[in-house]
């Protein structure tokens, strides 16, 4: 029985309000360690809700102790220069939990109570936090991981600060329950005028400027405040235990090391925005760094030159000015055209546009706010917009890789390093561009006779874009490779190349497509020589091919980044759709097949209606087409194996629907791959079942006659790999006349799996799994071409 001092103890209204304010403190600290200082890689949304998740559905206090112990420990860092906060966090993590294990000692009860409140805190935690989520998806935009360079960098910067750190942790905290004030509406308010600031576009004005900087330092401000209203409230409870006389002795101890864990949380936060100060200051430097090892751009510099690594800086900006300014386009195209050289002709051109903004220093050269203006100019076209865009990024990640890394690795957005693809907002008249141009053109010797230069942004004769489009176009239906190939497929409406389809794939592919035999018809061509930024295979006979959609699995990681099981999908569902007959069967026919044999043998009244039942998503659907077996399916069909060669049974008495279950099972899988997580590589499923399953030993065991049980017959039907090369549901001649027909039918189709399907679903993996061509066979590599390209 409880005694009245426990009782009183346990039943006290400040008591509870400090276990309460003690659970939220711990799980608050935890989640900043586990959550907010992660790499994105452990910060999915399934990730976190897993650790929390698992952490405060713990048994005891002591166990879910050791869970937070664990899990901060083998979280990595996402930026280094947070370590020694890092280190604190934990600290003070600890310290609370002291106080905690010394409450749980004076009264065992409030144990229970300690946990409850440790999950509802969790759960409130995580739904604020999937809402965070959910809206970064539906703003289709990825919030930047740490302080990005530049004003856009910046605002995403706070934008994450916002949205994925302080709006989750301040829900539920407001003057009501001892917090002060509503900071969940507070951060919510600030995050709104953020978008306004901010919606889909970068910061070029003093007003949008001193806009951030004010919304920085409000956050900055009203974070420390927020801070120190939760330590103040896991304080406040003792101001009212220490006033009760009975039960105040018992609790002096725990203040004293309240007070000592707020002390050390005190100092994690005051150095965690110091951290923050520092590294925004070091942005604007580097930001001005990487600027000064590119600008200005001047007469004498050449694209291809070392210091601009291939990116056609200057290629594209004469471009964009010519597609512009008709002037500029006469005096140019007679010079060379967009031949990626900074000649005289091309600084007069700078120089007339230097003259009509008015700039006091007319020099003829190009520098960081220079480029700003041209890219907000109205008269600049979207495209060439990207163009250049596309030109600072080849140069972003250049710079990055090769010299700084100074975001832990982190790769940030071109316009993080410069001000580009404002909304147009500066105009530039014509008239006086053409006025200014005489000005500055006097000098200029006349051109030589000749139709131009060579372009920067091609090579050999398929300089311009059309042209290239229209050859590979007219290659591909003349060759065969795709009826309906249009040069319009790899053009935008301004006629430059779309920026999926890169000078270097056109050429690839218009070669490849070259170089075919009628007859032999290469199924790819891979792209493999030393330098190339696109190495890597691509369907040479489908029309959506392009440089952004490879087909081999680390190339498609390379392009996406960060992927998860989405991202998987896409990439199987990409690869395997490019057949009809994937692994050897007729796609449509085993769908079809599938769709009915599991719709019929999941309302049969049968010993395993409930298996094919489960399995009905898996393979009665429509996601069946691509062939890939999610690993939630993967568990599902190796459970079903289990099933039905009663695996788990001491002594095995399969029955005519058990050897219906596996010779079905053996027959939709013969043709399926899945994703192996740890080696990060695909692998046929029946490989899977073959070495985890269906084993050597359990093949053995289920082939002899003393496995048959009940030879009863069954009302599921059964699909047999038909020799002809296709699937059906098999027949009593099928069946035989043996004691278990099914079980001849399984045997049949487990032999014709192994042998004929089996090989090709290998074949088709390696090609996905393979980093360059020298991985693949000659039997695997049939059917490539690798163009050679000059």
């Amino acid at each position: 029985m409880m005694s009245i001092e426990t009782f009183r103890i346990f039943e006290n209204e400040s008591v509870d309000e400090l276990i309460q304010k003690l659970a939220t403190s711990s799980f608050d600290v935890f989640k900043k360690v586990v959550v907010d200082f992660a790499p994105a890689k452990q910060r999915k949304m399934s990730t976190i809700k897993e650790k929390l998740k698992d952490t405060a559905n713990s048994s005891s206090f002591k166990t879910l102790l050791a869970k937070m112990k664990d899990y901060a420990k083998e979280t990595d860092i996402q930026n280094s220069a947070l370590a020694d906060v890092k280190s604190l966090y934990i600290d003070a993590m600890e310290q609370i939990a002291d106080s905690i294990e010394r409450v749980i000692e004076i009264d065992p009860k409030l144990e229970d109570k300690v946990i409850k409140y440790f999950q509802s805190r969790t759960s409130k935690y995580v739904s604020s936090l999937e809402s965070s989520y959910k809206r970064k998806k539906e703003e289709e935009e990825e919030l930047n991981e740490s302080f990005g360079l530049g004003l856009k960098g910046r605002v995403e910067a706070l934008k994450h600060k916002l949205r994925m750190v302080l709006i989750p942790e301040a829900a539920g905290k407001n003057a009501d329950n001892g917090y002060g004030r509503n900071w969940y509406r507070i951060f919510t308010e600030l995050d709104q005028k953020l978008s306004a600031i901010n919606h889909k576009k970068e910061i070029s004005n003093d007003k949008e400027k001193k806009a951030l900087r004010d919304l920085e330092s409000q956050t900055d401000k009203l974070a420390k405040e927020f801070y120190t209203y939760c330590m103040r409230a896991a304080e406040a409870p003792f101001k009212k235990i220490l006033s009760d006389d009975e039960i105040s002795n018992k609790f002096e101890d725990v203040k004293d090391m309240v007070s000592s864990a707020m002390d050390i949380l005190t100092r994690a936060t005051v150095e965690e925005s110091n951290v923050e100060d520092e590294m925004r200051e070091k942005t604007e430097g580097y930001d001005h760094k990487v600027a000064s090892l590119v600008f200005p751009l001047k007469v004498g510099d050449n694209d291809s030159d070392k210091k601009f690594k291939g990116s056609l800086i200057i290629a594209n900006t004469q471009k964009a000015l010519m597609n512009a300014f008709p002037p500029i386009k006469e005096l140019l195209s007679k010079r060379g055209g967009a031949d990626g050289k900074y000649t005289s002709a091309f600084s007069v051109a700078v120089k007339s546009l230097q003259g009509v903004l008015g700039n006091k220093n007319v020099s003829g050269e190009i520098d960081r706010a220079l480029l700003d203006t041209i890219l907000d100019a109205d008269k600049i076209n979207k495209a060439d917009k990207e163009a250049i865009a596309d030109s600072l990024d080849t140069l972003r990640k250049e710079y990055v890789n090769e010299s700084y890394m100074f975001m832990d690795g982190k790769i940030v957005q071109s316009g993080q390093f410069f001000s580009s693809l404002n909304e147009a907002s500066i105009h530039i008249d014509i008239d006086k561009l053409g006025t200014e141009l005489e000005k500055y053109a006097k000098d200029l010797s006349e051109p030589e006779n000749s139709k131009g230069g060579r372009s920067a942004l091609g090579r050999g004769d398929r300089s311009d874009n059309t042209d290239q489009a229209y050859e590979l176009a007219k290659l591909l239906r003349s060759k065969g490779f795709v009826k309906g190939a249009e040069e319009e497929t790899f053009l935008r409406e301004d006629g430059t190349l779309r920026a999926s389809y890169s000078p270097e794939f056109m050429i690839a592919w218009t070669k490849t497509a070259e170089d075919a035999k009628e007859g032999d018809l290469p199924l790819y061509f891979w792209v493999d020589y030393k330098g190339s930024k696109i190495e890597g295979l691509y369907a040479a006979k489908r029309l959506m091919s392009n440089a952004k959609r490879p087909c081999n699995w680390p190339k498609w990681k390379e392009i996406i980044g960060e992927v998860d099981e989405d991202d998987v999908k896409d990439f199987a569902d990409w690869y395997s759709s490019y057949y009809s007959n994937f692994g050897g069967i007729e796609t449509e026919e085993l769908m079809d097949l599938a769709k009915d044999l599991f719709s019929h043998n999941r309302e049969e009244n049968d010993e395993n209606s409930k298996t094919y039942d489960r399995l009905y998503s898996h393979f009665g659907t429509k996601k069946y087409k691509n062939h890939y077996l999610s690993a939630e399916g993967l568990e599902a069909v190796k459970s079903a194996f289990s099933r039905g060669a009663q695996l788990e049974e001491k002594v095995q008495d399969l029955s005519e629907s058990d050897f219906g279950l596996l010779a079905n099972l053996v027959a939709f899988i013969s043709t399926m791959f899945t994703y192996d997580k740890e080696e990060e590589k695909f692998v046929p499923v029946l490989d899977v079942i073959l070495d985890e399953v269906l084993t050597n030993e359990e093949l053995e065991k289920i082939k002899s006659e003393e496995s048959i049980g009940s030879s009863e017959a069954s009302g599921d039907l059964v699909a047999i790999l038909d020799k002809k090369g296709g699937i059906r549901k098999a027949t009593k001649q099928d069946k035989g006349s043996g004691e278990s027909k099914n079980k001849k039918v399984f045997e049949e189709n487990l032999k014709r799996a192994k042998s004929v399907h089996l090989p090709s679903v290998k074949k088709h993996v390696a090609r996905m799994n393979a980093k360059t061509s020298d991985d693949l066979s000659r039997g695997e590599s049939k059917g490539i071409y690798i163009p050679e390209m000059n």
